[in-house]
Parts: structure tokens; C-alpha cells; sequence
């Protein structure tokens, strides 16, 4: 059974040093339901992915097609906050992304199987047995009107990253500026890309539009790094990403490429926070875990958490996914939420996270 409650990490993290100096704050918190008026018959938010636009959050359900439009003053029936688009069935979708010169949002369908013939071929260049199944992620380029409630996806494209798994793909992705134009950069959910059981091994997969691609119908994107995560972020499973940018770093002196990313782990309830060069696409230093509130016993109350968004430099959104199952029945009390929260204080005072030890 995956680790869920007190497991992951153990309960040793509560009482292993200064917590205060290890867990974020909540601040505040609302379910989904909550916020939008009509729910046009929907009584699941699965969510799965956040991003923002005009000082609204967009939100991905993959139980769902419909994008919610929330807005980030987190009030309850907000009558502007809503579903916009088809409600459809599931739409599979686990993360989304605005791209600003396009104003354009790029949802992620996790992945998606290869045709057979093409999957032999692959398998066979790489000295495996045909018959194996493979899998790309697919990225949905989608048009979101919210004055006119209308949600349009303008192109299916496809990715050349292969997993073995459909359930083991991208989970999360950010569009970034780099002085050589943009890129996706892809987090994926499993160790190694693949999936284990092991923890750590996280993975980021940095893609590009491939415009002339020869013999191929449609839009492509295509592989140009794939880069380790830092080996402090030893999760289970990595589940949401955000990139948030910074212009000045005391430390290193002036540098408008350096950025902070924030990766999750919805099965350690967990959070890696470290600084990177956007010109590289490198991280700088190894950052530093932190983790999400737990209860009076050091169990994991926030379960399922599978989107995270950076609100400025020290405060972070998140959403959930809907309570599993196996998971205790505590877990329900947080999932399909928005909650914010806010880092501990000696981490507010910029770039350098790793140095930062001083309170």
C-alpha cells in the first residue's frame, strides 16, 4: 500500500530538529465546490494541475474536460469563479501551463499509447523484445475565454519521450522564457521516467517545438535535455511543479536568469524548493525539503495534492486530487481543495536556499 498517512518520511519528521524550520503554514484553504457558483451537476473536482492568468487561477480536472476559473481571492460562490467549456467525461489531463505571448494554456494528457508498428521499432532499436507497450505524453494547446465561458482546444501535439507505463508520464509542466526562446520543461511522476519503488531518482524533461519535422502529420515537440532532480527531493513519486522568477540574488550578484522551482510529492507530502539558472536549464544548489502541515500525531493530513502554483517569492497555492480509497478517512477533508500556504520565515529572504541557514 503506498504511504500515505505517518509512513512517508516516518513520524520521526516531527520531532527530528526545529519543525518550524521544516513545514509550510497554511494560510487558507476552500474547497473547489465552494468557490464556483454553478457546478453544472459536477460533484467531483479531481484536480489535477493549476496555473494563472489576470489573477485568476485555471484549474485541470482529469475526472473532467471543463477548466476551472477561480478566483484567487478564494471566496465562497464567488459568482465570477466557474466551469468554463465542455464538462464532458475524463479528459486525463494532469497538468496546464500559460504561455503568454500565444495566450495560449498547454494542458498535459499524461500519456498516451504508441501504435504498435511504431513501438516495435523503437523497442527494437533499443535491443528490447517487441510487443511491449509504450507511451508518450501529449500536450493539448487550448484557448480559454472565461468572459464568454468558452474553452477551445486549437492543436493535439505529440511528444517523442517514450515511458513504459500510462499511468507513469508527464505530471506536471511549465512553459519558461530562455534567451533562446521557450521551453516546456516536463516533471515527470515516476523514478527515472519510469516508475519504482524506491524513492528519489526524480526526472525533468525539457522539450521544444519541433517545426520541421519531416514526415509527421500534426505538431510535435521534442526532446532537447532531460535533467535529475536534486537528490534532497528523495520522494516516492513527484506530482506537481512551478517555476517562479527571480531578478536579483545578493549572493550571486544580479543575475535575471536565476529562478526558483518548486516540485511536490503528493505521497511524502512534500515540498523541494531550489533556485535555477533559466540559461542553463540547471539547478543551483541543492535546495531544501519542506513539509506540509500534519496533525497532532504527525500524520499526513494533506494527501493528494497534485497541483502547485508560486503566489509571489514565499507564498504557494496548491490543489488536490480526489481521497483514494485505501487512503484513512482524514484525507477527505483536504482533498479537491485550493489551500495556500506560506514558507517558513528565514527562507523568505530569497535566492540561495541551500546557504540560507541563519535565522
Amino acid at each position: 500500500m503506498p504511504a500515505t498517512t505517518s509512513e512517508a518520511f516516518g513520524k520521526r519528521v516531527c520531532y527530528k530538529g526545529d519543525w518550524r524550520r521544516q513545514s509550510l503554514k497554511m494560510i487558507d484553504s476552500m474547497p473547489i465546490a465552494g468557490q464556483i457558483g454553478d457546478l453544472r451537476g459536477r460533484g467531483k473536482f479531481e484536480a489535477s494541475g493549476i496555473a494563472a492568468r489576470n489573477h485568476h487561477y485555471y484549474v485541470v480536472f482529469d475526472g473532467q474536460e471543463s477548466f476551472g476559473y477561480l478566483n484567487s481571492g478564494m471566496q465562497f460562490r464567488d459568482p465570477d469563479s466557474q466551469l468554463i467549456g465542455h464538462v464532458g467525461d475524463d479528459s486525463q489531463y494532469e497538468s496546464i501551463t500559460y504561455r503568454q505571448r500565444t495566450d495560449t494554456f498547454f494542458a498535459t494528457v499524461e500519456a498516451a499509447p504508441v501504435p504498435q508498428e511504431a513501438a516495435d521499432r523503437k523497442l527494437r532499436s533499443r535491443g528490447l523484445a517487441e510487443g511491449d507497450k509504450l507511451y508518450r505524453p501529449v500536450f493539448h494547446e487550448v484557448k480559454i475565454d472565461p468572459h464568454k465561458g468558452e474553452a477551445e482546444v486549437l492543436r493535439v501535439c505529440e511528444t517523442d519521450f517514450d515511458v513504459r507505463s500510462s499511468n507513469k508520464g508527464f505530471e506536471a509542466m511549465e512553459y519558461i522564457e530562455t534567451p533562446s526562446g521557450g521551453v516546456f520543461v516536463a516533471l515527470c511522476e515516476g523514478n527515472n521516467c519510469q516508475g519504482a519503488d524506491h524513492p528519489g531518482h526524480g526526472e525533468l524533461v525539457f522539450l521544444v517545438e519541433d517545426t520541421a519535422a519531416e514526415d509527421f502529420d500534426g505538431c510535435l515537440f521534442k526532446t532537447v535535455k532531460t535533467l535529475p532532480v536534486p537528490e534532497v527531493a528523495k520522494f516516492l513519486d513527484y506530482s506537481a511543479m512551478s517555476f517562479y522568477p527571480l531578478s536579483i540574488n545578493p549572493k550571486m550578484g544580479d543575475r535575471e536568469s536565476l529562478g526558483r522551482l518548486a516540485i511536490a510529492s503528493q505521497e511524502n507530502a512534500a515540498l523541494w524548493v531550489g533556485d535555477f539558472d533559466v540559461d542553463a536549464l540547471e539547478f543551483v544548489g541543492e535546495g531544501v525539503t519542506l513539509h506540509f502541515p500534519r496533525d497532532h500525531d504527525c500524520n499526513i493530513r494533506h494527501c493528494n495534492i497534485e497541483g502547485v502554483l508560486w503566489v509571489d517569492d514565499y507564498r504557494i497555492v496548491t490543489v488536490s486530487d480526489r481521497a483514494k480509497e485505501h487512503q484513512p478517512f482524514w484525507c477527505e477533508a483536504t482533498d479537491q481543495t485550493l489551500s495556500m500556504f506560506m514558507l517558513p520565515h528565514h527562507y523568505w529572504k530569497g535566492p540561495g536556499l541551500a546557504e540560507t541557514d541563519e535565522d
